[in-house]
């Protein structure tokens, strides 16, 4: 990766904001598993944002305004990393900090509105799903609503598929309104529906049985088992559309995770 510059031009402390420079990194949520992120980049170079701990990395693509993202791989130490692309794939360091999450219940990691799952409760699936679950007394419940609706109403975009760029990011309302969308609509649709309603949940990327081609759906923790659980609302809504049963609850074994947020 380059020749690694450290750039700390001016240094701000704003409650438990801190800028610097153009960077700004909001920790006043990190109770909730959550961090603030906002570089203001003068130039016209992508940046990133990587977030580390214990080995592994999370790599975000990012602009000026400010984006929350998940701290998601438990409590500890976070390293929080902005890079700035030099040519071709190559990124500089512009700034890191270190952050140290500890979360009384880690997940709260998987309840609230992130960069992958932007979602606010003026939104009309927001709305909805505060609408599907009046009178539900559990979570189990909660999710049976949500998940029967996406799956009855949610079409496959097939022509979406074939015009994706690398930094594509779902839209929660306009998947909502259009009803369609591909698995990573489908599996951030149910991600902020279901958050939005107190049930923590998880978009997981990686392979699915019988899908061929990278995969989206949800792991969804039901406090009433102690347990989470897989659901794949973009298979299931296969099923419905040609006359078949869905299971909701999957074989999470048969799931071969590379991503969670």
């Amino acid at each position: 990766m380059g020749k690694r510059v450290l750039f700390i031009l001016i240094i701000f402390i704003l409650s438990t904001s801190n800028v610097f420079g153009q960077a700004v990194i909001d920790t006043n949520a990190l109770e909730q598993g959550i961090i603030g992120v906002q570089y203001n980049n003068n130039s016209s170079n992508r940046t990133k944002l990587m977030v580390e701990k214990d080995g592994n990395k999370y790599t975000y693509n990012i602009n000026g305004i400010q984006e929350n993202f998940s701290l998601q791989m438990g409590n500890g130490n976070y390293k929080i990393s902005l890079l700035e692309n030099t040519e071709g794939n190559k990124y500089r360091v512009v700034y890191n900090e270190t952050v140290v999450a500890s979360m009384q219940n880690e997940n709260n990691a998987f309840t609230g509105s992130v960069q992958m799952i932007k979602w606010d409760t003026s939104m009309k699936a927001i709305k909805k799903a505060q609408e599907l679950v009046q009178g539900a007394k559990t979570d189990e419940e909660k999710l049976e609503s949500i998940y029967q609706y996406v799956i009855s109403n949610v079409t496959y975009d097939y022509e979406k598929i074939s015009g994706l760029t690398s930094d594509y990011l779902p839209e929660i309302e306009k998947i909502y309104q259009e009803n369609k969308g591909i698995c990573y609509d489908y599996a951030a649709l149910v991600a902020a529906m279901l958050r939005s309603v107190g049930v923590p949940t998880k978009l997981v990327m990686g392979y699915a049985p019988d899908v061929k081609e990278y995969h989206a759906w949800n792991e969804v923790y039901l406090e009433s088992k102690g347990q989470w659980i897989t659901i794949d609302t973009t298979v299931d809504a296969q099923y419905i559309k040609a006359n078949q049963e869905a299971n909701m609850k999957k074989n999470s074994n048969l799931y071969n995770k590379v991503k969670e947020y």
